[in-house]
């Protein structure tokens, strides 16, 4: 943590440095981090690795001044197996409305976690917020990305949102190899290569066809809290929103070569 006072001077360049100090950063906090993480099964399987062993890395950063604050955790994380894997993910990333320009009310624009079911914080659902699910054991929450306004007292909290973009939920990368889908992820079961057809066997061959980046991202959602409560102690909330599933829906469009 370090802490960053200007002075004024008599230049222009040390005045705007001043300004943007004040306006943007006098408070701020930094960290980064690298961790490596390993997987595995007990049992052998034929179709799938045993275990997989990944590097994550990333900096968290936080800032607050007089005007707004703002916030980055950014994660990157790849197998060591397999450098094409390298993936970036988001949990918090937004700049809000400083504490000491309203003390009750605040506004975010940006990508932001905020609790809105102990259900959903519990269990990780993936019903109000999107998930990470580079390990499916142990999914990741990352925020909503859109505008937010709070209203905070002693013991009200009043929540809205509103996006136009509701990116789905993202995990480990698959690939497409001649017709075979494959990841390097133990996690990964692979789908049938062949099927029986007039008691013959038949290849599958997979090919993937990907949305529109408009039609994964657009999607409008909404939502609201009431709750009130301390802290500590008795505390009740009700929630409301309308936004589409985070989980992405497969579907298959099959044919059979007559020859």
């Amino acid at each position: 943590m370090f802490r960053r006072d200007s002075a004024v001077s008599q230049t222009l360049y040390p005045f705007c440095l001043l300004i943007l100090s004040q306006l943007i950063t006098s408070l701020a906090h930094g960290a980064g981090y690298i961790r490596f993480d390993s997987s595995g099964f007990l049992r052998h399987a034929d179709d799938r690795g045993d275990s997989i062993s990944s590097v994550i890395l990333g900096p968290e950063m936080s800032t607050e001044g007089k005007l707004f604050t703002a916030a980055l955790d950014l994660k990157g994380v790849a197998f060591l197996s397999d450098r094409s894997s390298f993936t970036i993910e988001a949990g918090n990333l937004y700049v809000a409305t400083s504490p000491q320009l309203m003390a009750h009310h605040q506004l975010t624009l940006g990508r932001r976690i905020y609790d809105w079911s102990e259900m959903e914080d519990k269990w990780g659902l993936g019903l109000w917020s999107a998930r990470f699910l580079w390990n499916p054991f142990k999914p990741e929450r990352i925020g909503l990305t859109g505008g937010f306004y709070t209203y905070q007292s002693s013991k009200w909290r009043i929540l809205a949102f509103a996006t136009p973009l509701s990116p789905p939920e993202r995990s480990y990368p698959i690939r497409e190899t001649q017709g075979r889908l494959s990841s390097s992820s133990p996690d990964w079961i692979p789908p049938y290569e062949g099927i029986l057809v007039m008691n013959r066997p038949v290849d599958i061959h997979y090919s993937i066809l990907y949305p529109s980046m408009s039609e994964l991202l657009f999607r409008p959602a909404a939502g609201a809290q009431l709750h009130y409560g301390d802290k500590e102690g008795f505390w009740s909330a009700a929630s409301y929103g309308l936004m589409p599933m985070h989980q992405v829906q497969l579907a298959v469009d099959a044919g059979l070569n007559a020859q």
